[in-house]
């Protein structure tokens, strides 16, 4: 079972129970329907985060070896 902490926030924040500093592409859906608003549309904060999370006793296992150089070269092709 995998759960997104992203839409987690988002939906907490749409269902009126707080408020949510998320990527405004990722809840453009509850934007668009009114249940979110932007309250700083031109704040210009710009940030791109990626993580790759893993237990660390698994750390030297080649599975993780290839997701970091595969997550690597996606992210250098995208924003190169």
């Amino acid at each position: 079972m995998r759960f997104d902490r992203s839409f987690m926030v988002i939906a907490t924040a749409a269902n009126g129970l707080g408020v949510a500093l998320e990527s405004t592409r990722l809840a453009q859906r509850e934007i668009a329907e009114g249940r979110l608003s932007v309250p700083l549309p031109d704040s210009g904060i710009r940030e791109t985060l990626h993580s790759l999370v893993y237990p660390l006793i698994q750390a030297d296992r080649s599975i993780i070896e290839r997701s970091k150089n595969g997550q690597l070269v996606r992210l250098v092709r995208r924003y190169s």
